[in-house]
Order: C-alpha cells, then structure tokens, then sequence
C-alpha cells in the first residue's frame, strides 16, 4: 500500500503537568492522527480536564497511550504504515443535526486504530523518568553537591549544567529548577555558618 502522510513529531519524553505540579503528575502521552491534512505525530499533552472542538467532533483523532514507547521505534512504527493509511482512509466528515462538521471512521479504520494503540504500547518504552531535585540530591551533602556559604551564582550555574546533563546520563529529567534549589541549599549553608557565629 502506498502511504500518503507525514509524521510531523514524536515526543515520548515525561514532563511535569503544570496543572497537577502539585503531585508531580505527569503530562499525557497522546497519538494525534489529522485527516485533514494528512499528518501523525506522538506528542505530550497537558490534563487539563478539556478536549479541543476539532477532537470531540472527531475532526481529529487523539488517542492516550497507556505507555511511553522509545521514540525511534515509535515512529518507525508509524512511517509508511498501511494501519495510518487504512486510519486516513477510512475517514470521512460531513454535518450533523446541530449543524457541526464531524468526522466518522469505518469500521475497519477503528480497527486499524486499534492495532496502531496496541502495536504502540507494546514498543519498548522510553526509559526516561522525572525525578523531583530533592529526591535526586537528597542523600548528597552541600560539600557533596559543591555547595558552600561562598559558593557564587555563577558556580550554581555552572552546577547546575553539568547536573542536568548527569541526571540525563541516567535517563532522569529533573523536574523543578535546579539552579532554585542549590540557592536554597546555599542559603541553607548560610544560616548555619551565622548561627555557628552568633554561638560564639
């Protein structure tokens, strides 16, 4: 079968959800196939408890994966797929009682679509996790971290640069801003060295 679409994005990768920050949720991983225009992407979504016009009229077609799959067999899996295609294929819109422009698939395009989420869910997955900066450094002491009373602003840059890119060498995105928490970490070692002082 001769494929006709493009796969625009795949983004497997965790982050933070702003809109449950609060307990570290997670934002969604989510398949997005647009008939319209011919285009799949993998990309991460936001629960914000809200679905966009053009989904709920099924104009275009968002499915959540259970799953973070790898991304370069993600989207080896979605290229030149006769799935996409029987997906793209098997879709038509046209206008219902309330006068909205609304998609529909056959059913073979719903099944299509089915084995496209299961094929997906079933890709080795995205070893990538979030780590919240106290759970990550937490064991560590501010001597271990390169954190003193006199430590500069520019030297938590400088830390926290090369702690990102450690974290990442271990498959973690760390989800807060590291460079906050080594200044609170150093306004930390601060007290300590003025009450030390002030026992004196």
């Amino acid at each position: 079968m001769i494929t006709k679409y493009t796969v625009t994005e795949i983004d497997t990768t965790p982050q933070i959800d702003p809109y449950h920050q609060d307990t570290s949720g997670e934002t969604l991983t989510t398949l997005f196939i647009d008939p319209r225009d011919k285009t799949v992407k993998v990309t991460q979504e936001y629960d914000d408890n809200a679905t966009p016009v053009d989904e709920w009229n099924g104009l275009v077609i968002a499915q959540t994966l259970h799953a973070r799959p790898n991304e370069a067999h993600a989207r080896a899996e979605l290229t030149d797929s006769d799935l996409v295609q029987r997906v793209l294929d098997g879709w038509s819109s046209d206008w219902n009682d309330q006068s909205n422009l609304v998609g529909r698939l056959t059913d073979d395009a719903n099944a299509a679509l089915e084995e496209i989420i299961e094929n997906l869910q079933n890709i080795e997955p995205n070893q990538l996790s979030i780590w919240q900066c106290a759970d990550w450094f937490g064991p560590n002491s501010d001597s271990d971290l390169g954190i003193a009373a006199e430590t500069t602003d520019a030297d938590i840059k400088i830390l926290a640069t090369r702690y990102a890119k450690d974290a990442l060498a271990d498959d973690v995105i760390l989800a807060d801003d590291i460079e906050d928490y080594l200044s609170d970490r150093r306004i930390s070692a601060r007290d300590a060295v003025l009450d030390a002082q002030l026992r004196q």
